[in-house]
């Protein structure tokens, strides 16, 4: 069953980009009309970020699926990681992603690359 969801804050953090959500659980199922404000947010905003969120891998997948579909990175074969890693995973991914510990592009190289990120 979804969790009803009545007050949502959206606090932009500077006049271009980005902006704090308050007001909602999302490691809890979502109806629809807060998926939609959490959207139109993501879209004229660019960025969201949800402060003191408790929740584990599979809760914060279910979460992003509701943006689009989760991938596992494509390129964990080439740094000699499992290419059937989860999409959502912790861990220290420094001992064979040197590079992409630095800078990366998650995976917009692609065909059709993901439509976003989620970072934890």
């Amino acid at each position: 069953m979804a969790t009803m969801t009545t007050t949502i804050d959206i606090t932009p953090i500077t006049p271009a980009i980005g902006a704090v959500v308050e007001g909602v659980d999302i490691s809890r199922p979502l109806d629809p009309e807060t998926v939609r404000r959490l959207r139109e947010a993501w879209l004229d905003r660019g960025v969201l970020f949800f402060r003191n969120q408790d929740m584990d891998d599979q809760q914060l997948e279910d979460f992003i699926a509701h943006f689009g579909k989760p991938i596992t990175e494509p390129s964990n074969a080439s740094f000699g990681a499992d290419p059937n890693r989860p999409p959502v995973h912790g861990g220290d991914t420094s001992l064979y992603k040197h590079v992409a510990e630095r800078w990366h592009a998650d995976a917009t190289w692609l065909a059709q690359p993901p439509a976003a990120t989620a970072l934890r």
